[in-house]
Parts: structure tokens; C-alpha cells; sequence
């Protein structure tokens, strides 16, 4: 896959040489993610801030279209 988030974070883990913890303190860094190592080596949080849908799906309607 080559774009998008996924991409991102291959190249953060290449950066980082497969070390988590700094995998973790270098997404941290990224605009619109909170990442936290809990405990080194084995437990982190990872979350993603931000969403944005980048394909339109023109058979979904908001809830405004409902009226709600």
C-alpha cells in the first residue's frame, strides 16, 4: 500500500529500527495522533486525534439529509 496512514507509520517503524518505544516517542510527534508508552517495551496507546475521510460516498446521507 503506498499512501496514507499505513505508510506513515512503515516509515516511522524503518526510522525507529523496529524499536517500539521509539516507534511510540516519534508518533507522538505526528500532527493529529496522541501516543503514549505505558510500559517500555510491551504496552503503548496509540490514537489517532484526527479522522479524515478522503473518498465520498454518494449513496450515504448525513443526518441532516434525515433531519436529524
Amino acid at each position: 500500500m503506498d499512501g496514507g496512514v499505513l505508510s506513515i507509520y512503515r516509515k516511522l517503524y524503518k526510522d525507529a529500527n523496529g524499536d517500539m518505544d521509539v516507534f511510540f516517542q516519534m508518533a507522538n510527534e505526528l500532527p493529529g495522533v496522541k501516543s503514549e508508552i505505558v510500559e517500555k517495551g510491551r504496552v503503548y496507546h496509540l490514537i489517532a486525534c484526527h479522522i479524515y475521510i478522503l473518498k465520498s460516498y454518494p449513496n450515504l446521507q448525513s443526518d441532516a439529509d434525515h433531519g436529524n
